[in-house]
């Protein structure tokens, strides 16, 4: 599941990021007390993730091809694939929830966006078990259950999402038609500035989904030690992600609000929060890594407990 979830992440980031960046936007116009462009700003991005998903399914055999590159066994190249194909024919979730999350993001109300996903996130556990092992009147479907869970689940973390924006006072105000109208000039503006930072994630989970489809040729213990390492590692990157986030947020709505100083401060806060909060989880990195390490190690497998941590460790 992890070398072909991060490729398929990898070919879907540019476009999560570009149409998050509508997010911005949105935080920029909340400082400059202008809600009717923050709800235009979201939707811009809206169309931009919608207007992404053909060019999300035109590099399935981009993907396929670089699964067969990185010389898996052929069992496990099989169930790669399928995970693969089932998250890229639904990618489009990814970035419609990256937009729709930038308005309630940029408006500083992120317990929306939380509350969401943590429903989101619920119910892919929930679904998992139902479908991976076959429980509750579901069939058994193994690692294809497991893609089907992760769309439904981002599925609905939209659909909650959408269904508050539309109850948003400025959006009943300006009145759907009104509200779902493209602005060319403000497309072009978050695809400009959005652009840089989608090809700056790219480059970012590209290295990593390299680094994992290469490690499968080094051997069955290599890759299940270098699969439950990384995703170990969301400990560690997935808060610096909602500290990069909030930090963005209230520099744009500081700039909207012509408060450069403030801005500035921000920025700098999120960075000394990130610092520090990667020092506690590092310790317990070096620490205590065979409890990590426990929580992933597969029962059936042809090596031992010993042999695993002696690798994952480093």
């Amino acid at each position: 599941a992890l070398p072909a979830g991060v490729l398929a992440h990898t070919l879907i980031c540019f476009f999560q990021a570009v149409t998050g960046y509508a997010g911005t936007f949105t935080a920029h116009y909340h400082g400059a007390k202008d809600p009717a462009q923050c709800v235009r700003a979201t939707v811009q991005g809206l169309w931009l993730a919608l207007a992404s998903w053909p060019l999300i399914l035109l590099q399935i055999p981009l993907g396929i091809w670089l699964m067969r590159l990185s010389g898996h066994a052929p069992d496990v190249l099989a169930a790669e694939k399928t995970y693969f194909l089932i998250l890229m024919a639904g990618g489009v979730t990814v970035p419609l929830n990256s937009a729709i999350g930038g308005y309630f993001m940029g408006i500083g109300r992120t317990m929306v966006n939380m509350a969401a996903n943590a429903l989101g996130c619920s119910l892919n556990v929930v679904l998992n078990y139902a479908m991976i092992f076959g429980h509750w009147g579901c069939p058994e479907m193994g690692i294809e259950g497991a893609a089907y869970a992760t769309l439904i689940s981002g599925a609905i973390t939209c659909l909650i999402q959408l269904a508050l924006f539309s109850r948003e006072r400025p959006v009943r105000l300006i009145g759907f038609p009104a509200v779902l109208k493209p602005d060319g000039a403000l497309l072009r503006r978050i695809v400009r500035f959005g652009t840089p930072s989608g090809l700056q994630l790219l480059m970012d989970v590209g290295s990593f989904a390299a680094f994992i489809m290469l490690t499968g040729r080094m051997g069955e213990v290599a890759l299940a030690a270098s699969n439950i390492a990384f995703s170990i590692n969301n400990l560690a990157f997935a808060p610096l992600l909602g500290f990069g986030l909030a930090a963005s947020t209230l520099v744009g709505q500081h700039q909207g609000a012509c408060h450069p100083e403030a801005a500035e401060r921000a920025g700098y806060t999120g960075l000394k929060m990130g610092l520090v909060y990667m020092c506690v989880i590092g310790f317990t990195f070096v620490l205590f890594p065979k409890g990590y390490f426990e929580l992933f190690r597969p029962k059936d497998a042809g090596f031992s407990a010993e042999e695993l941590l002696a690798l994952g460790r480093t």
